[in-house]
């Protein structure tokens, strides 16, 4: 496997495989040395680790309306919601 995170997947023990198969739907974003050094500079700025993936589906445009929705579905439940354009 090639994709650093199928790779990752697949190394996880069978009951937590199934929780981590949500992320397979995302590859790591190819990104240029320079693009890395950003990366690394945002996460010095942050304080946190960041990943660059890309999706398979379209990302959705969402008004602020329907941010400020997803946002506040996203804090209650405790997870990270991405919004798709429907294919």
């Amino acid at each position: 496997v090639n994709d650093p995170v199928q790779r990752y997947v697949y190394h996880l023990r069978p009951k937590d495989r199934e929780v981590a198969m949500a992320f397979t739907n995302y590859h790591c974003a190819p990104v240029t040395e320079s693009g890395v050094e950003e990366i690394h500079s945002l996460e010095s700025d942050l304080g946190k680790v960041v990943l660059a993936l890309k999706p398979h589906a379209p990302i959705a445009r969402l008004s602020k309306t329907q941010v400020a929705r997803l946002t506040e579905v996203e804090q209650r439940l405790g997870v990270v919601i991405v919004a798709y354009e429907p294919t």
